[in-house]
């Protein structure tokens, strides 16, 4: 499991979540390029240039495949990484809907807060049945945070 966080966080915003998760099976949480303790180097700063950094760090760890869970940014990059890397994707779970979910060829578990003030939950209507989704009437844009227990289990069911 490969844990990547939204726009201005780092892999601390996973801190109520890796070490559960990692009951069982190996779970990374990964600083994206210019973001906590990684390189400020960003290239184009964009969604695919973090898709490349995520492979290459892939690729220096020897995992062909991880399942992914992303958070917002976290969650643009894991989709394009099933969009256009999807041989290294074993599955995906997102807290944010982003577009174009219903074209991946692997499993997607799309997990919301209601509250959600930055990515309105609205946003996640409409998604095909083949999309696992989960709503909590309680909890806002950090979800994973604000509902860890809940999340983590649901994270555990959907990877194992």
């Amino acid at each position: 499991v490969l844990f990547l966080h939204g726009f201005g966080g780092d892999l601390n915003n996973w801190l109520f979540n890796q070490a559960e998760v990692a009951e069982g099976r190996k779970a990374i949480a990964l600083d994206l390029p210019g973001h906590g303790g990684s390189t400020k180097e960003v290239g184009e700063g964009d969604v695919g240039s973090l898709t490349n950094a995520v492979c290459d760090f892939l690729d220096a760890l020897s995992i062909p495949k991880a399942h992914l869970v992303g958070h917002s940014l976290g969650g643009a990059v894991s989709l394009d990484m099933a969009l256009n890397h999807a041989e290294r994707v074993a599955g995906r779970q997102t807290l944010q809907l982003t577009p174009r979910l219903g074209e991946l060829k692997v499993p997607v578990q799309v997990i919301w807060g209601e509250q959600d003030r930055i990515v309105p939950a609205s946003h996640g209507l409409g998604l095909p049945s083949t999309i696992k989704v989960t709503r909590f009437a309680d909890a806002g844009h950090l979800a994973h945070m604000e509902k860890a227990g809940e999340v983590n289990d649901l994270i555990k069911t959907f990877t194992a």
